[in-house]
């Protein structure tokens, strides 16, 4: 998994206003959540050799790593509906990505001891290409951003 991912997630975590991420909107898992309909979407550039590496390998590994409902990798997209953050925290932890490098391995702690807490789960779609100068483009797409999510699928 691609560490700005975790980054974008956190951040978005701890900045959302309290009443936005308390207020009881219906869904079909009577989960709060942010207004049905409403997604996030971001973009990053992997320009150095390391974060390519580690994003192409986390996109490998994803199936076995993260805790979902289901999940479509394919030729420049993946897509992951119902993804369980503190539990593919807790496996990502566990990652010959994360433990060969401490510094990684700290910050995810550190989100991990962030996000706990809310139990969120969302429904993730990552989408990537390589550009002309080697670099990997990637763009992702939360949506479905729900709370308090701490039963297993």
């Amino acid at each position: 998994m691609n560490r700005r991912f975790l980054y974008i997630l956190a951040a978005f975590l701890l900045a959302l206003p309290v009443p936005a991420a308390f207020a009881a909107v219906q869904t079909d898992d009577d989960s709060p959540s942010i207004r049905p309909g409403k997604s996030m979407h971001y973009s990053d550039t992997l320009n150095r050799p390391k974060e390519r590496e580690q994003f192409l390998e986390a996109i490998r590994i994803a199936p076995e790593t993260f805790v979902y409902e289901d999940i479509k990798v394919g030729a420049g997209v993946a897509t992951i509906k119902g993804l369980r953050l503190n539990s593919s925290m807790d496996n990502t932890l566990q990652t010959a990505i994360v433990k060969a490098d401490p510094r990684l391995e700290k910050k995810f702690r550190r989100i991990n001891g962030w996000t706990r807490a809310l139990g969120a789960a969302c429904d993730l779609k990552v989408t990537w290409r390589t550009i002309e100068t080697g670099a990997i483009y990637v763009e992702y797409d939360i949506s479905r951003i729900r709370f308090f999510v701490f039963r297993e699928p």
